[in-house]
């Protein structure tokens, strides 16, 4: 269960990238803010290690991706190579995203996910996912992106 924890965390800041709604073709920046929320203190029963590990990976990150408006927005992702992820009835009203998820593999349970663009240029969101094997442990993000221009640069190989 371990194991599973700390790829879970990684996975979630992926999975916030992956299913957005079509975003302004360009290059974004996201910040996120993860936390736990464990009501039955879960992680102390753990490994100090592993708690520490767990509690380090949550907290602030940022990252820069490139979205293109014009490819089609998949139904399904992958966060990580060991966990899937499936949209249940997508819905983009005005400038609001709302999703339902299940994710299958190291880890399985139900999310939720919902996104304002209040600009083009600009969105904020949250996200609750509570893998089913891990108590009533829950992830909860907030998150934010701003479009900073129109050229994607692509990694290096």
């Amino acid at each position: 269960m371990q194991k599973k924890v700390i790829v879970l965390l990684v996975a979630v800041s992926a999975l916030l990238a992956q299913a957005a709604a079509a975003e302004k073709t360009g290059t974004w920046v996201r910040t996120t803010d993860t936390r736990i929320v464990d009501p039955s203190d879960a992680l102390h029963a753990m490994s100090a290690d592993i708690a520490q590990k767990m509690q380090a990976s949550a907290g602030p990150s940022a990252m820069t991706y490139c979205a293109d408006e014009t490819a089609p927005q998949p139904t399904e992702f992958k966060p990580s190579p060991t966990l899937t992820c499936t949209m249940t009835d997508p819905q983009l009203n005005g400038g609001t995203f709302k999703t339902e998820f299940v994710c299958r593999g190291d880890t399985h349970g139900p999310g939720k996910m919902t996104i304002v663009y209040d600009t083009p240029e600009h969105y904020t969101g949250t996200s609750t996912y509570s893998p089913q094997d891990m108590m009533d442990m829950k992830w909860k993000s907030t998150f934010e992106g701003r479009w900073t221009g129109p050229t994607c640069t692509k990694p290096a190989p």
